[in-house]
């Protein structure tokens, strides 16, 4: 049954706008490659750990957000086997296993590889904390865009669900039409950003999110705090 779910995740795939198709896998590849530029040219470790932890936070909501922006294409509903005679849950497992299969995962998996990065760079003895951790960041990045997609498409049924959904598109078309204006200054500030990394109040929060957890736990275990 696996394998027949993933042969209909692709099919409606590739049944799906080819501009948004090609839109969503240029913007991921972006945030690969500007997240490993981030891990790779960071002055230290402690600056490469708090931009790690911004990065995996920004991946995080592309996550939740991707899904609904697209409509879900090529994300296999329950709904869509509610008439067949097929066990709940093998369905369920089935659709669990197919949400981490496709190109999206894939290259999350390779953008969360920088945690395995600053492990390394950080400590070489830390490299398995790395790898667990890139390996728990997919699994919550999907499971929670999986969860937050199905909530609200739940929610549509009701008044609350349409004013949530109805603020939600608010913010991104004004970001469509002014997020422009943040582009230069976002790409002029990389370059300090690598050299001076986070600091204050952007650096409280962005540890407290749970994308983070995996990074703060490597930089904990490269200072000997193995319990932390």
């Amino acid at each position: 049954m696996v394998e027949l779910l993933i042969r209909l995740k692709f099919t409606l795939g590739r049944h799906g706008s080819v501009g948004t198709r090609f839109f969503s896998l240029v913007m991921i590849a972006l945030g690969v490659g500007l997240t490993w530029y981030l891990a790779v040219a960071a002055s230290s470790d402690q600056v490469r750990s708090g931009l790690l932890m911004l990065a995996l936070a920004v991946w995080a909501s592309g996550w939740v957000l991707g899904p609904t922006i697209t409509n879900g294409v090529g994300v296999l509903r329950a709904q869509y086997f509610t008439l067949l005679p097929l066990d709940r849950d093998r369905v369920g497992a089935g659709l669990l296993v197919t949400a981490f299969v496709g190109l999206g995962p894939l290259l999350t998996l390779v953008a969360t590889a920088t945690v395995a990065w600053h492990a390394w760079a950080s400590d070489p003895a830390t490299l398995f904390l790395g790898l667990l951790g890139m390996m728990a960041l997919l699994v919550f990045m999907v499971s929670l865009s999986r969860l937050v997609f199905r909530a609200l498409g739940v929610a549509m049924h009701s008044r609350i669900g349409m004013e949530i959904a109805s603020l939600q598109w608010g913010l991104i078309v004004a970001g469509l039409f002014f997020g422009w204006m943040a582009v230069q200054p976002a790409f002029s500030a990389v370059s300090s950003l690598s050299r001076e990394g986070l600091q204050g109040t952007v650096l409280t929060v962005v540890s407290a999110v749970p994308t983070s957890w995996p990074v703060l736990a490597v930089d904990a275990a490269a200072t000997g705090s193995w319990g932390a």
